[in-house]
């Protein structure tokens, strides 16, 4: 659901910001979340908590261009931890700010941490670090809670209980929804691990966000772990995640993972590619007659011609969800173009599915190729299958296969629309 600018919303501010949670913000969470969010918690910091406001007031003083660049913002500072957010049955808003972690506490955090690393480089993160007074001289004796306190029938403790130490931040939420941990659970030799062990909270949050920032999936997180107690003889949060790190540089030629938007973001990199950012600049920078023109060689007829305008008129897309809906119609009805009536269907179908973009109308056409994850409790395979094709996508590949374009002009980026079109259809 769209965020409405004209809705109202309260903020619950009862936290009281030190400079060092200033710090932090400008330092650590910044490089993450983009001078957008930023800004935007900083100004809900000073509002006051007895007054009500409304959505375009936040708009207006931090000169965001669009309702949905400040939904944005508000998704990313959820997203990390910092704002929590409720609404009632009148459809206003409660906003609840949350404190930033310590600059410690961040640094401990090994997801934030590795987050952090790939945005702006190991070597300032470890600046950070060399701040803080170091224990490299001292001996830990902090006593275990089985050291004060026992109970009244003795129980052999797994040496592993003592070694899941680290605590992750209860601000973060990651679902990784993807990995199985049934499935992951059942590589593992009950000898070498007690199962106690892997049903620990701890534990198993720590899976979730690990596979999750790195792309591992079950049997390759099996391999993390077994490399982490062999060789550094401890299950702790950072160790996994150093592990898991060379694992995943090594399946992918020494790269770090970045941080990305699931939305498009102006100001920290998003799911958006360099070839999609192309063939978005040539929807988005190309009239439908165009589009026309270089799929089939030829100028559209004055029929045609007058049936895009009254879909412009009647349907409110712009030229370039228009774009999309040709280039999918055309591959669907192998290079014909239908009735005003057949293109109305689509464009009812995506109206109620709040498409306003390009982007929106692409990453749509992309999610209906995913199929329901299956019901099986057997997994015969660790890739997951997550394309499904839709009826016209067989003519569609063998027109991209097979499409030639007699006219000289824009060949280089209408061949390059195709193949990211395909690519985005493949689920790629």
């Amino acid at each position: 659901m769209a965020l409405d600018i004209h809705s109202s919303f309260k903020i619950n501010n009862q936290i009281a910001l030190t400079g060092g949670d200033y710090k932090t913000l400008s330092l650590l969470y910044l490089p993450l979340i983009g001078i957008d969010s930023y800004s935007l918690y900083m100004m809900l910091s000073f509002l006051e908590s007895e007054d009500s406001f409304d959505h375009k007031r936040l708009l207006d003083n931090l000169h965001f261009t669009s309702a949905k660049m400040l939904e944005n913002a508000f998704n990313k500072l959820q997203a990390f931890g910092l704002l929590k957010v409720y609404v009632n049955k009148q459809m206003s808003f409660l906003y609840e700010l949350v404190s930033p972690l310590s600059d410690s506490l961040f640094l401990n955090d090994a997801t934030l941490k590795a987050l952090l690393e790939s945005e702006i480089g190991e070597s300032e993160v470890a600046k950070f670090s060399k701040k803080k007074t170091s224990s490299k001289n001292y001996q830990e004796t902090t006593k275990t809670f089985n050291e004060v306190f026992t109970t009244s029938t003795k129980t052999n403790l797994d040496i592993f209980d003592k070694m899941i130490n680290a605590k992750t931040s209860n601000n973060i939420t990651i679902n990784n929804e993807d990995f199985d941990y049934s499935f992951f659970k059942s590589f593992f030799d009950t000898k070498f691990i007690n199962n106690n062990v892997l049903e620990t909270k701890e534990f198993k949050d720590t899976i979730y966000r690990v596979s999750y920032l790195f792309k591992l999936n079950e049997e390759e997180m099996h391999e993390v772990i077994i490399k982490t107690i062999t060789i550094d003889k401890d299950l702790k949060l950072s160790d996994i995640t150093a592990n898991a790190k060379k694992l995943f540089q090594k399946k992918n030629n020494d790269k770090t993972p970045k941080l990305v938007n699931n939305e498009k973001d102006a100001f920290i990199n998003s799911v958006v590619d360099d070839e999609t950012k192309e063939l978005l600049n040539y929807l988005e920078n190309s009239s439908p007659s165009d589009v026309l023109r270089s799929t089939s060689g030829i100028s559209p007829s004055v029929s045609e011609i007058a049936m895009i305008d009254a879909l412009l008129e009647k349907t409110h897309f712009s030229p370039a969800v228009i774009n999309v809906m040709i280039l999918m119609v055309l591959k669907e009805k192998n290079g014909e173009l239908p009735s005003y009536n057949y293109f109305e269907k689509i464009a009812n179908t995506w109206a109620r599915a709040n498409i306003k973009t390009a982007l929106d109308a692409l990453t749509y056409m992309k999610n209906k190729t995913k199929t329901v994850p299956s019901n099986s409790k057997t997994k015969t395979s660790y890739k997951k299958d997550k394309t499904l094709k839709p009826e016209w996508y067989d003519d569609y590949q063998k027109g991209l296969e097979n499409k030639k374009i007699d006219s000289s002009e824009d060949d280089g980026n209408i061949d390059k629309v195709f193949e990211r079109a395909k690519s985005i259809l493949e689920g790629k």
